[in-house]
């Protein structure tokens, strides 16, 4: 959950499920909440986080954690567009699962893949 909260736009699908599992534990989800608490209103996050509790998709949405939920798994989201409509364009996964590699400067200053 840390990294989907450090992400700027999160499209999360169907099968998505959500949950500070180290409140599980008795630990504290300390280094967690510094990329989840902005995300959350305040009611959701103490919720959360210290139940531990498993939550979906939708939910995800109207708490704020995610930036939309998709039911489609296999075409863009017509909730998402602006920002999210040109993640193919970025070297992101394709609709084929393929991914697109942009070549990159190694530390002798040579390209590769």
């Amino acid at each position: 959950m840390g990294l989907v909260g450090a992400c700027d736009i999160v499209v999360a699908g169907p099968a998505s499920t959500f949950a500070v599992t180290e409140s599980r534990l008795g630990l504290a989800a300390s280094i967690i909440s510094l990329t989840v608490l902005p995300r959350l209103d305040q009611r959701s996050a103490s919720r959360y986080l210290l139940t531990g509790e498993k939550f979906g998709q939708h939910e995800a949405e109207s708490i704020g954690l995610v930036t939309a939920a998709s039911q489609d798994t296999g075409s863009r989201s017509p909730s998402c567009s602006g920002p999210c409509a040109n993640v193919h364009r970025k070297g992101l996964p394709n609709r084929s699962g393929s991914r697109r590699v942009r070549s990159w400067p190694d530390s002798t200053g040579t390209a590769r893949r």
